[in-house]
C-alpha cells in the first residue's frame, strides 16, 4: 500500500516487442528486473506480469535502480548507444495520502501507457514538483527534463553519467521469501500470524534503544544473519531473553521490527 512519502515504480514490460527481440531471453530479463528491485524497493501485492508495481522510500533508490539495471542489460547483451531502447515503459510518482484516488499508472490499460517512451524513466508531475526538494542532499549526477506530454516529464541523464547510489540494506528482500502470504503483525511469509514471534516479546525485549545506536554496517550484517536462516533465528525469541542477551547478540534485534512487505 502507498504511504505519503513513497514513490510508487509502475513499469509496463512490452512482451510482444520482447519477445521478438531476445525470444527466450525476455522471460529471464524479466525476472532480473523484478530480482533488482526487490533488491531496495517493496513489490505491490498488485504487481503482476502486465505491470509490475514497486515502492521505494526515496526517489534516488528508485532512479539509481532503474538506471543501474538498464545499463547492466545494455551492456550484457552488448547493445550499441544508438540500438533501440529496452521495451519498458517506466514512470514514478509520488504517492498522495491515504484517501486520494489511485494514480492512472496503477492500470496497464490506462491511455497513459499508450504513446509513453520505453526505456526512459518518466515522472509524474507529482514527484517532479518535489523533486528538488527531495533531491537537495543527493548524489545524483545532473538531470535535464522533457515534457513528454500525459503529464509525464522524461529524466535524461548524460550518456557518461553513471547513476549510483549505495543500499543501506542490500539483503532487505530476504525478509519477504516465504510462500505463505504476509503476517498481520510483521509481514514476513514463512509463518502463520497466530504463531508469529513479536507477539512474544515485550517492549523491554525489543531494545529500540540499543538498536538505534548500531551503525548500518552491523546492522546490515546481522540481518543477513537472521533472514538467511529465519527459521532456526526466529525460535530463539520463544526462550528468555534479557537485555544482556540481545547486546550481546544484535542479530536478534532483527528479528524484533522485520521491515513491511505492504
Amino acid at each position: 500500500m502507498d504511504t505519503p512519502s513513497s514513490i510508487l515504480v509502475a513499469i509496463k514490460p512490452l512482451h510482444y516487442q520482447g519477445h521478438q527481440r531476445l525470444q527466450e531471453r525476455w522471460v529471464v530479463l524479466i525476472d532480473e528486473l523484478r530480482a533488482c528491485l526487490r533488491e531496495r524497493g517493496f513489490e505491490d501485492g498488485d504487481s503482476h506480469e502486465t505491470l509490475l508495481l514497486f515502492t521505494f522510500n526515496h526517489p534516488q533508490s528508485a532512479v539509481s535502480t532503474l538506471s543501474h539495471f538498464i545499463t547492466k542489460t545494455r551492456c550484457a547483451l552488448r547493445w550499441s548507444a544508438d540500438a533501440p531502447p529496452l521495451p519498458l515503459q517506466i514512470i514514478l510518482h509520488l504517492c498522495s495520502a491515504k484517501g486520494t484516488s489511485p494514480p492512472l499508472y496503477r492500470n496497464p490499460e490506462a491511455g497513459v501507457w499508450e504513446l509513453l517512451s520505453p526505456e526512459l524513466i518518466h515522472i509524474s508531475k507529482a514527484l517532479h514538483s518535489a523533486w528538488e526538494r527531495l533531491m537537495a542532499k543527493t548524489t545524483l549526477p545532473p538531470v535535464t527534463f522533457s515534457d513528454e506530454g500525459e503529464g509525464l516529464i522524461g529524466l535524461h541523464f548524460a550518456r557518461e553519467e553513471i547513476v549510483t547510489s549505495e543500499p543501506l540494506l542490500p539483503c532487505r528482500a530476504l525478509a519477504a521469501e516465504g510462500t505463505g502470504v504476509p503476517c498481520f503483525y510483521c509481514g514476513m511469509r514463512t509463518h502463520h500470524p497466530s504463531l508469529c514471534p513479536s507477539k512474544c516479546l515485550s517492549m523491554e525485549h525489543e531494545a529500540l534503544s540499543v538498536v538505534g545506536y548500531l551503525p548500518f554496517s552491523s546492522l546490515a550484517q546481522a540481518y543477513q544473519a537472521v533472514f538467511s536462516g529465519s527459521a532456526a533465528a526466529l525460535h530463539k525469541t520463544l526462550v528468555a531473553l534479557s537485555i544482556g542477551d540481545l547486546e550481546k547478540t544484535p542479530a536478534r534485534l532483527c528479528i524484533c521490527h522485520p521491515p513491511s512487505t505492504s
